[in-house]
This record gives C-alpha cells, structure tokens and sequence, in this order.
C-alpha cells in the first residue's frame, strides 16, 4: 500500500462567508464531496485529509459557487478557464536527513542561489546589492560569498532567517565597479565545495580551476526604490464616520435603505456615545435593522451613519502628536452612500458629509487645506482607494441604468443584459445581471480592461496626488492604500506597473501599499507595490503573543519565512498592523488581556517594518469582526466603557522609544537562539548602535542568559527602565512573564 500523508487545508476569506469547500484531484472536484469548517470562530476554515504521497490540483468553493485560487500553494497551473489552480505537493520532494554541523558531510540537493530571483540577488542601489544563499538547516558552518568587482575579495555571510528545513544566508556588499562576478564557497568540519553558475563544484587533488562564476551588472537592473520616510512612519488608521464628529451642520440625513418596491428601512444618525452598547444581542438573517452592530441587512448594502467627519480628524490632530504617531491613513473619503465609502460614486468626488455639507467644491478645498495642515504639523497622508469596483451610485454606472446600452460607459463595466435590475428587486433568484465585487450588486465592478477607465483611474490618481495641478505636492497625498489590488492584476497582469509608474512621475517619494492577505512576492518585485498591509505579521504576532498557542520558535520561523520571501527595502515598508477595519479588535480575540496586548504592542513598535495603530486601540476599544470592529471612538467615559489611559501611555512610550532609537526604524534585524519554548528574541543593528529585544509570552518568570557582542558591564533596559548586566560576553536578565525588554548594548 503507498504511504498516505495528513494533509491540513486553510483557507480565510477576506470577508465573512456562510460555507467553505475543498474541491481538487482527490474528490473528483466534487462541489459536496469535503466541506471546511471554522471551528474557532477566528473566520479561517480548515480540513484535514489522509492523501498518498503526489501533486495535486485544488481550490476553495465560498458560498457554493465562488471559486478561489489558494492564496499558498507549492505552485499553480492554468485551470482551463482564464484562472488558476493551486498545487500541492504531497510527500517530500527531496528526501531530508537529519542535520548536524560540523559533521563534514553537506547536503548539496538543498543548496541553492539564483541571481535572477530578486530573493536571491536584490540590488539596493547601483553600487550595492544583497545577496543570499539556501542551505539545509543546521547544515553548514560557513558559506562565504567570494567576488571580484575589480578587486578580488571574500565576505562571510551571515545566518539571517531560518524556516522549514532551510537556513538562509546573506550579504549586503558595496562595489566599486557595477559589474561583479561571483561564486559561494561553502564549509562543514573539514569538507569544502563551491557553488556556482554550474551548480556544485569539488576540488580535484586539491585543487579547483574550472568555476563558472554568476554575473551581475548592477547597471543594467532596475532599482527597487521605496520612500525612505516609510522607514520612520507610524501609522494611525482613521475610519472617518466614526473618529469624531467635528461639524453637526455636516451630518448625513435620515438615508432610505429599499430592500423592496414596498418597504424601506430608515437609518437614523444614532447618539454617539450610545451607538454600541455592551453585550450587543445575536444577529439573524432576519433582522431588518442592525442598530446595535450599526448595520442595515447585510443585501441592501448600506450603514449606519455615526457623523463622524474630516473635520474632526482636523480637531484631533492634537491628539495625534500627543501619541506620538506621523502618518495618517484615512479610510474612503470619496462620496458614497455607505460609511465606509468603498461604494464611491466618484473617486473625483469629497464626500461633503465628510466636509462641507451640499457643496462638492469647498469640500475639495477643504481636504486640500487639511492635507496641507498636516503636512505642516509633520504628517504624511495616504488615502484609501478601490479602482477594482465603485457603487452602484456612480455616475458612469447611473448613465448605464439611465440610457442602458446606448450609454458611452456601458464598456466601462461588464454588463450582461439591460435593463439592469435594479438594487432594490435584487435577491439570490434574481441576481444583478452585471459583474460585481463577491456578488454583492452595490459594488460592480469596473471593466479594468477599457483604456477609458485605465485613463479615468491615472487622472483621479494625480487629482490627489497633485490637487492644484501644479507641482506643489505639499497638497497632495503622500501615498495609496489599494483596495483587493489581487482581483485587478487577475484582469490586466499589468496594471500595476504602469499605475506606479504614473505614481513615481508625480511623486518619487509617494508611498503603495496593497491589500494583500497573504503571501505578497508577486507584487513586491519593485514594479508594483512598496509594501502591503501585513496580515501576515498580525496572524504570527496573535498565535504566539496574544493567544499563545505556538512557540517561540515556531513565532521566530514565520517571521523569517516572510523575510526571506521579501526584498530588503519591502521588508522596511510592510505595514505592520495587528487589527484594521476588516477583522476583529486585537483585544477582543484575545478575551481582553491587556498584559498581552501591551506585549504585542512591544513586538510592533521594534520590528522592521512601520507600524499601524487602528484608531482606538491605543484606548483599549473592543469589538467583532464586521462592522462590529469600527465602533465609535471613545473620547469618555459612558459609564459602560472607557478610554484606557494606562494602554494610551503604554502606546505613547513605545513610540517615543522608537522614535528615540534609529535601530528600531531604519536597523537590520537578527534573530537569536533562545532555549524557552515561551520566549523569542531578536537584534537591531544600525551604525554603532544595537538593541536587543526580548519577549515572554509565558506565564511564569524566566531567568534568561543570553549571549550577546558586547563588552562586560551595565547596560539600560528601555522599557522598564532597569539596568541588566553583561559577564562574559553573556546577558543576564530576570524576564516576568508575558512581558518583554528592549535593552540597549550600544
């Protein structure tokens, strides 16, 4: 009988979903045959199946008839029909022996460079590049990076991320001459290889004479640039309806939501300070009016509005600096029927009830002149945008409705057959005959495809960027958040490249950072995104510091794998964020223990990459997935809930520490060898300067012994304010459980 392997599919779809398959070689594609169950309630659906050693294609089925790509697979393939399918492979591909350095005996099937993958070979500027090396883990004593740039030298590299079965090497090398060529000398006990352009090369009687060297002209590449203020940013996410209400005479009026011909539901403007009691009541398909989550049925579309305006983002701007943080993401200011604004019924277009009420012009004014506020007051400014679909209510798609296929917008969208059906008589057995974003009618989507919108999106783009059209960027926006980017370049591969090439003539400096939930190489390639909104960091930063559910190493291994996979300068420009408008608050996933949001916290105010504070956070604001999570601020107390002004000076420390110390912001990161499963740790390098930083997520006290490059002596603990002592080379530090430190070594 072929050995079978246990295999666990999972899968998390960006928004909430009544039912997940698997379907895939194994089940004969069977749309029935394996469903996927969240059992946790934490929105990723998981199924465990017993499968022989092989390749196998597969997908997820959400709702019974949304098919998706696997955001991980080994790779993928064309699924015959414009898409793609995962792969996975089953069994080990290369038969892996137990490891053990100094043995003498390498395992050359794992070595591996490639100087056309940017992971392997990213130029950082045209006299510098980073170079990388794979090795199977625990493996190797030395891998030394040999080259000749005009002058033959040797430079070692060094153990950067380990994940998996691989350990990962690098070098970050500075030139005198732009063309280099190169070749890896690789050391165990006493054996000694050399890898190649060939491949694996070994001395003959001694003696090695027929290398083929890998070569590289950093004239010839392109130059993955990132803006350097990214380095020093700390984000603050504002979603303007419920920040603060700073203009009553701008407040939304009563909305009519159809959901038939015959009945209409009435939002109403709710108090503020009562708009989410306590222990809000159980949802059901039937509730019409969704008060307590500030939510009408989930088929109309349309929100509760709570006034919050932009004219109370400008009233808190003190309140900003008094935290600490420089750079402000606003979620959707564009005009839409829906708080949150992702339905724009024109990216040109200021929501005047954002601004100035029934006067589209001086709204503009007005976010012009509150863009240059904050650029005075030290803030960059990125906006929030979604080129991939509009509302319903956008003029393009109104002109549709109004004169149906004699329309000169019809080809903007996908339109299926006219008249269109509109919103209110839609339902699951009459859907919207026209492509919208997850079925959802309110949102159709653009057809990316016509040259017209491409032009429409490039011209919005540089209205905001550039408003007084003029050069003067001090009124423009510093950068984009891009909204599901994937479902975009599914539709135009290219797309991106050219929109961040219009970006970078406007604005070299400007900051894209994408949607991405999962794994971002692709567009993270120097052609496309600077950064993306890292998930990926939340969901490590939760297992092991909020729920505790994997260990240190582990932690350690999925923060390495990411690295690994990134350039240097993406790393530097991730945005770090460990809860947003889409998912549940950090603190209530983790059942309200402040203890280990303080210690997340820690963790992101010292890793590579700018962090993002979700407004209310820094207070300790609560609350579920959905619209659950963008409850209103709380600036008071209501006598049920409170700002948490212990989290709010934990938040403004941390800050200033990082602020403080350039390693923090700009530094390299290395990973250490720590032996408590509870505890992990890693060192920032920058010029003279080094910090170590330490986190406990275990319960009980840790006597740590750590060894470290610095001389014998006292040195300052940053976050407690302590003094830790260094003998022999080695650290000696008393660490409380779920607790962490930052000391400084230099």
């Amino acid at each position: 009988m072929a050995e079978s392997f246990e295999v666990t599919f999972t899968y998390k779809p960006v928004i909430s979903v009544d039912s997940v398959n698997l379907i895939g070689d194994f089940n004969d594609w069977d749309l029935d045959r394996t469903p996927m169950a969240d059992e946790n309630g934490d929105g990723t659906y998981e199924v465990t199946l017993e499968l022989e050693a092989g390749e196998y294609q597969y997908k997820f089925v959400v709702d019974d008839d949304k098919w998706q790509k696997p955001p991980e697979a080994d790779y993928y393939v064309d699924d015959g029909f414009g898409e793609k399918n995962g792969v996975i492979i089953v069994g080990d591909e290369v038969p892996l022996r137990v490891s053990v350095k100094g043995n003498g005996v390498i395992d050359f099937e794992t070595l591996r460079h490639n100087n056309s993958d940017v992971k392997f070979a990213n130029p950082l500027s045209r006299d510098r590049i980073s170079i990388r090396f794979q090795t199977r883990r625990n493996d190797v004593e030395e891998v030394t990076l040999c080259y000749n740039d005009g002058q033959k030298q040797r430079i070692q590299l060094e153990n950067f991320a380990t994940y998996e079965e691989f350990d990962f090497y690098k070098a970050i090398i500075d030139l005198e001459n732009p063309y280099f060529e190169y070749y890896f000398e690789v050391k165990d006990g006493d054996k000694i290889i050399w890898y190649d352009k060939e491949g694996i090369k070994e001395a003959d009687n001694g003696k090695l004479t027929d290398l083929t060297s890998f070569q590289y002209n950093l004239s010839e590449v392109d130059i993955f640039r990132t803006p350097g203020w990214v380095k020093d940013a700390i984000f603050y996410q504002i979603f303007p309806d419920r920040f603060y209400n700073g203009c009553k005479e701008n407040d939304p009026e009563k909305i009519e939501v159809y959901k038939d011909e015959d009945t209409r539901c009435d939002a109403v403007i709710p108090d503020w300070e009562k708009g989410v009691p306590p222990n809000p009541p159980v949802l059901t398909e039937e509730t019409e009016f969704y008060d307590n989550k500030n939510e009408i049925h989930p088929e109309a579309g349309y929100y509760v509005f709570y006034g919050g305006d932009l004219q109370g983002v400008e009233q808190k701007i003190p309140y900003l600096k008094r935290l600490g943080v420089n750079a402000v993401y606003l979620n959707p200011i564009f005009k839409g029927t829906a708080n949150h604004r992702y339905n724009t019924a024109g990216y040109e277009l200021v929501d005047d009830t954002l601004a100035i009420k029934g006067d589209l012009e001086a709204s503009e004014e007005y976010v012009i002149k509150l863009i240059e506020k904050l650029h005075r007051y030290g803030f960059k400014v990125i906006f929030d945008a979604v080129f991939n679909h509009t509302g319903y209510e956008h003029w393009a798609f109104q002109d549709i409705i109004e004169h149906g296929k004699d329309s000169k917008y019809v080809d903007w969208y996908n339109i299926h057959s006219f008249p269109i059906v509109p919103l209110y008589k839609q339902n699951k057995e009459n859907p919207p005959n026209y492509d919208c974003w997850w079925g959802f009618g309110h949102l159709p989507e653009l057809n990316v495809k016509n040259p017209e919108v491409r032009d429409y999106i490039f011209q919005v783009t540089e209205k905001w960027m550039d408003p007084k059209g003029n050069g003067d960027l001090s009124a423009g926006i510093d950068g984009w958040r891009l909204d599901v980017p994937n479902e975009v370049k599914e539709v135009v591969p290219n797309f991106w490249q050219d929109w961040r090439e219009s970006v970078m003539e406007i604005n070299p400096e400007a900051y894209i950072v994408g949607e991405i939930w999962d794994n971002a190489s692709d567009y993270l390639q120097g052609d496309e995104f600077d950064g993306v909104m890292n998930y990926r960091f939340r969901d490590a930063a939760l297992r092991f510091l909020g729920l505790n559910e994997i260990k240190g190493d582990e932690f350690a291994a999925e923060l390495s794998k990411m690295y690994f996979q990134y350039p240097e300068q993406a790393n530097y420009s991730m945005l770090n964020l460990i809860d947003s408008h889409d998912t549940s608050r950090y603190l209530t996933v983790i059942d309200e223990d402040k203890e280990r949001m303080k210690l997340t916290v820690l963790f992101q105010m010292t890793y590579l990459g700018a962090p993002m504070v979700y407004y209310g956070d820094e207070i300790g604001m609560k609350g579920e997935d959905g619209p659950d999570c963008r409850r209103t601020m709380i600036w008071k107390d209501r006598g049920y809930t409170k700002p948490d002004y212990d989290l709010f000076n934990h938040y403004q420390r941390l800050i200033k520490i990082r602020k403080q110390q350039p390693a923090l912001r700009r530094g390299n990161i290395r990973g250490i060898d720590i032996a408590y499963d509870q505890v992990d740790g890693f060192k920032r390098s920058y010029g003279d300067q080094q910090l170590l930083v330490l986190l406990n997520a275990g319960k009980e006290m840790i006597d740590l012994e750590v060894e470290v490059d610095a001389a014998d002596g006292k040195y300052r603990e940053l976050y407690q304010n302590r003094i830790v002592s260094v003998d022999n080379g080695r650290l000696h530090l008393k660490l409380e459980g779920i607790t962490g430190a930052i000391i400084k070594l230099s």
